[in-house]
């Protein structure tokens, strides 16, 4: 490669000789020259890449390329007679100096000089204009040897670049020299200390960029997993056996050979995402952005199949990767903070307990015992107890302990795994909430977790690839238990978590928590397909038939109450008998309704919503009360389902009268007293009864992360869409509504809304600028059509969510004894309600209660509607009119 550049420029200059060109000439032939050969390069690695060509042929082949510009470049300077030969060392830093160069990653170069740097050096001023002009992003110094030791005392990324140093061009003496007092200096010691400011440094990056390897959008070098992780493991080998080569790693007993296979094979993964990311973007962008997945994906022949699509196997192959990064990393560094053991301290002798499996606690540590060879083989079960002390003692694993666990989990067979001593030990793990999380997470950490239950290890790394799903499968089933142990602290007030505490048989339900999303791994359906799965868990861990039946229903109807508490009209009572019908007992229900709350809590890394928290709460306690009195009478029922509401109105009466009171909750759903407090009911009836003068309303009011548009106005045809196009046009999107309808034909609509865009929803002038606009077009002033018309230009330049999920639309006449329920799927976006709302309401059907629900980049939107006659849409003909019509306006004519 650099033989066919200097082959070129040499013919240059003996053509450019024998014409008697211009030194103007020459040196704008001798960059042509640079650029073809740069050019050249970049397109041969690109077909490459596009070929299948690995991630580390990729960046050695443009590291020798970009060698060759920077050696040719220093040579025709010093040929040009611009410098002064011995005069300094060119050196390649940071990534460069690694020789693991992406597409477009800047090229980072050190003038080390012996003494001081001249004022103005021709040697540097030639060489950086050469690259410039051939188009590299330069990252570079000018330095003399002491400054340059002097600089990387002072700036840790500055040592660190310079422990990748290598060398280039010019004064190699020099830069032997440079090496030796830069070992000297900073890594005396052996390299002691140097590594252990290198952990110091992963584990803040590390809390900065967030501890877990699967983030939505991982950022290829910064990223925990990322090769930031790699490189702290180049300079912990380079600053403790003098070579950045990760054989070094091997070789020392740091690593085995098997994880070092494995290491490259994830670190060539990374390359090669960071290369496609690069030639995509042409420039350097390694961030793995969410719409940019299904792409990478689809670039390295990434198919979809009944299990998964093409992107979530491919995201799942780089957490994979990116995990394995992080787990040798972790043993790495560990062992470079082990400094050669010393005495041990008189605390240390006195505080060490030996545990009766043999394991040994002190200071906060599960460790192995000194004399532990054979330790597991001899007893398997140890693998298990190691973690019932983890949790007894609220201890940490000792990283050695980990590593000796998942280098025997070859004894974790069939016979293991329905051993009832070993499913006694699991659990009597499951049974207690304190610390679960932790130790299942460490438990799968080390892979037992997924070699006792294989079931479970099969969703490690398993994605859904939206913006609602934060976590892989794996991490959002111990989310899951994380919610549910938070739930036993007695700080907790909440209804959830009184029921929680109040549960007898917590270790099923923590079982059914870890279990319920296992049927994923299969793709469609993971619910059912769960349920049967589970069956085959809890008979090999020797549970009892009901037992075994408990958690299987749990599974089976995991998303059941989500659904029905969100999409569902719950003051619906027919469908609430019904659904009570499913349970057997109200331990049953108590489980389900812990499960659900926790499994919605565990989606998102913000919580839950106050919003969906309360139409939960309300279902469960509809349930439970049909539940509680079954048998017991419809009268007894009744007197039930109106003790909540007639108390909330002797108190609301207390607040405002009597007759306002009774004004405002007439015609109200009993939802209602459930949803909003004594303060927003009676703020409620106020602003509606004063309506009188006024043909609209509009209140916005701070909702945790959110907002809340509260609208006030009377019924009347495209009511919903008008106020859905109002709230788009303002540039706000729609996250839940619900609507309440009074007696006197007074409508009160709650929207919970987000700002898309920079607009602060709590600034005045935006409030006013809403409430003018649902008043022109109150009275006649303005059209919300024109308005949409006139916007849609403006939400065109607005990036689209990239779900790919696709939308359909669902017409139901089993829901509900008086309504048609039409359940709308689709991808977010900006002003889609109006649209869905308006093309209902141009069909002539009737809006009479819309359950808006958004999550991430998902709406699934239920409307109840009727007929203009008041009937159920029955007409087939006319039911698929309607379902074609929306489905044009979401964007997705046929599914």
């Amino acid at each position: 490669m650099m033989t066919d550049l200097r082959q070129s420029l040499e013919l240059l200059t003996r053509e450019a000789h024998a014409k008697g060109y211009s030194e103007e000439k020459s040196t704008s032939i001798q960059l042509r020259i640079f650029r073809e050969f740069v050019e050249r390069e970049r397109e041969r690695l690109h077909y490459e890449h596009r070929a299948g060509a690995s991630g580390h042929h990729v960046v050695q082949q443009w590291t020798a390329a970009v060698d060759a510009v920077v050696i040719e470049a220093y040579r025709a300077v010093m040929l040009n007679g611009e410098g002064t030969p011995g005069e300094c060392a060119v050196i390649a830093l940071g990534g460069y100096g690694r020789g693991a160069l992406n597409i477009c990653s800047d090229v980072d170069l050190l003038f080390l000089f012996a003494d001081e740097v001249p004022d103005h050096s021709p040697i540097v001023h030639g060489v950086l204009h050469l690259l410039w002009d051939v188009g590299f992003d330069l990252g570079h110094s000018a330095r003399s040897l002491q400054s340059t030791l002097d600089f990387a005392s002072r700036d840790d990324i500055a040592q660190t670049a310079v422990v990748d140093a290598r060398f280039l061009a010019g004064l190699e003496p020099l830069f032997g020299r440079f090496v030796n007092n830069f070992r000297a200096r900073f890594m005396a010691d052996g390299g002691w200390e140097f590594s252990e400011k290198i952990v110091r440094q992963l584990h803040t990056r590390r809390e900065a960029h967030g501890s877990y390897a699967q983030v939505l959008e991982p950022d290829v070098k910064e990223s925990t997993g990322g090769l930031r992780d790699v490189h702290a493991l180049q300079w912990i080998a380079s600053a403790r056996h003098g070579t950045a080569s990760l054989e070094a790693l091997v070789e020392h007993h740091l690593i085995s050979k098997r994880d070092f296979r494995l290491l490259e094979q994830s670190i060539d993964l990374l390359w090669k995402v960071r290369n496609e990311l690069h030639f995509v973007h042409k420039r350097k962008h390694d961030r793995l952005d969410f719409s940019a997945q299904p792409r990478v994906a689809a670039a390295f022949g990434y198919r979809d199949d009944a299990a998964a699509l093409g992107v979530e196997h491919f995201m799942r192959d780089y957490y994979l990767a990116a995990r394995e990064i992080v787990r040798i990393s972790d043993a790495v560094c560990h062992q470079a903070l082990r400094r050669p053991r010393g005495i041990q301290t008189v605390t240390d002798i006195v505080r060490r307990r030996v545990l009766p499996d043999g394991a040994v606690y002190v200071r906060g540590k599960i460790l192995l015992p000194r004399r532990r060879k054979d330790f597991f083989t001899t007893n398997p079960r140890r693998l298990l107890s190691l973690f019932a002390n983890m949790q007894r003692f609220g201890a940490m694993m000792s990283e050695t302990a980990s590593w000796a666990i998942y280098d025997e989990l070859a004894l974790v067979d069939e016979d293991f795994r329905t051993d009832p001593g070993n499913a006694a030990v699991f659990l009597s793990i499951l049974s207690e909430p304190a610390h679960l999380g932790a130790v299942l997470r460490r438990m799968h950490w080390t892979g037992l977790l997924g070699a006792f239950v294989p079931e479970f290890g099969r969703l490690t790394c398993q994605v859904q690839h939206d913006y609602y799903h934060a976590y892989t499968a794996d991490e959002h089933s111990i989310v899951v238990i994380d919610r549910l142990s938070e739930l036993a602290s007695t700080g907790q007030d909440s209804r959830v978590a009184t029921v929680y505490r109040s549960l007898p048989r917590k270790h099923l339900l923590h079982l059914a928590a870890l279990l319920h999303d296992v049927g994923k791994s299969g793709g469609h359906g993971h619910a059912e397909r769960g349920a049967e799965m589970s069956i085959t868990i809890t008979r090999r861990l020797g549970l009892e038939k009901a037992d075994q039946d408990l958690v299987a229903f749990l599974v089976a109807h995991h998303l059941r109450l989500s659904h029905l508490s969100q999409r569902r009209d719950i003051d619906d009572l027919a469908m609430v008998r019904a659904e009570a019908e499913r349970f057997s007992d109200t331990d049953t229900l108590d489980m389900l309704y812990v499960l659900t709350w926790a499994d919605m809590n565990a989606t998102q890394a913000r919580p839950l919503s106050r919003w969906k928290c309360q139409l939960l709460d309300t279902l469960y306690q509809r349930l439970r009360e049909v539940v509680e009195t079954r048998g017991l009478g419809p009268e007894f029922a009744a007197l039930r389902t109106l003790e909540s509401p007639q108390k909330f109105r002797n108190l609301l009466s207390e607040r405002i009268g009597e007759e306002a009171a009774e004004r405002h909750l007439s015609g109200m759903p009993r939802r209602y007293s459930l949803m909003h407090s004594l303060d927003e009911a009676a703020t409620h009836a106020l602003r509606a009864d004063s309506l009188k003068n006024e043909p609209v309303l509009v209140d916005v009011t701070p909702a945790g992360n959110h907002a809340r548009v509260i609208v006030y106005t009377r019924d009347r045809r495209y009511l919903l869409s008008d106020i859905c196009g109002v709230l788009a046009v303002n540039n706000l999107n729609i996250l839940y509504a619900d609507a309440y309808t009074r007696t006197d034909g007074i409508i009160v609509d709650v929207f919970g809304v987000e700002v898309v865009g920079e607009s602060d929803i709590r600034d005045e002038v935006f409030v006013n600028t809403l409430r003018e606009t649902f008043r022109t077009v109150w009275t006649g002033q303005t059209a919300v059509a024109e308005l949409i018309a006139r916007h849609r230009r403006r939400w065109a330049r607005i990036k689209p969510k990239a779900g790919v999920a696709p939308s359909h639309v669902v017409i139901d006449n089993t829901v509900s004894e008086t309504n048609t329920v039409i359940d709308v799927f689709a991808i977010d976006r900006i002003g889609l309600l109006y649209d869905i709302s308006r093309a209902i309401s141009e069909n002539g059907l009737d809006i009479s209660m819309a359950r808006i629900g958004t999550d991430g980049d998902r709406v699934a939107d239920a409307f109840y509607v009727v007929t203009s006659s008041g009937k159920k849409l029955v007409d087939a003909a006319e039911s698929e009119k309607v379902r074609e019509s929306i489905l044009r306006v979401i964007g997705n004519e046929r599914t």
